[in-house]
């Protein structure tokens, strides 16, 4: 959905835009090295400044929440990570931590994938148990890829954070700033026209 986003608003200015999709972590670092122009969706974080420039953020919020098996009863108030100690936490390789997990996180059971769908899978197998995850997109691979599992599992109703979602730019892609510049006209046209509210609702969310 993000991505279609992008795609447009980047046409109304007069791009047509390639994306490509790899792992995060390698993506990342493609990026870094100016090998890729950028990221379609990216959180916001200071370190990341130093090799990204950041759009006007889009105004759809990620609600990061831990994702579990129904049968797992957690009383977690979002906030003290430190009672997670008993357990087995999956996320994903070059992944933002979600604020204050990185102040505690060598004193958590953290394991690293590629790909979100290789946590759900560990999930629903038993082992791990925990997955740090954006909500929808648990719900999207769930409905998609593994639609006889999603009524296997459900989420600590506490969200970890809520993070707003970004067009980064590599600060070493040409013409990165006028890049950006024209991504956020492009943005603002589909806010100003409605047309970000439309693809929001066929893809079944409610702003």
């Amino acid at each position: 959905m993000l991505t279609q986003i992008v795609e447009e608003a980047y046409e109304r200015v007069g791009y047509k835009v390639v994306m490509q999709y790899y792992p995060w972590s390698r993506a990342t670092q493609m990026v870094k090295e100016g090998r890729l122009d950028g990221l379609a969706d990216v959180w916001m974080r200071e370190k990341r400044k130093e090799w990204l420039l950041y759009s006007e953020p889009m105004p759809l919020a990620s609600e990061v929440v831990l994702y579990k098996r129904k049968e797992l009863k957690l009383d977690f108030d979002g906030q003290d990570y430190l009672m997670l100690k008993p357990y087995l936490i999956g996320s994903g390789r070059g992944y933002a931590d979600p604020i204050g997990l990185e102040k505690v996180r060598s004193e958590l059971q953290i394991s690293k994938v590629t790909e979100d769908i290789q946590n759900l899978k560990m999930l629903k197998a038993g082992h791990i148990d925990l997955v740090i995850i954006d909500k929808f997109v648990a719900q999207y691979i769930l409905n998609k890829e593994m639609p006889g599992s999603v009524n296997n599992f459900d989420w600590v109703k506490r969200p970890l954070s809520f993070e707003l979602n970004y067009v980064g730019i590599s600060k070493k892609t040409p013409n990165a700033l006028k890049k950006l510049r024209d991504f956020n006209r492009g943005l603002a046209s589909m806010i100003r026209e409605k047309r970000f509210d439309a693809i929001l609702e066929e893809h079944g969310f409610k702003q």
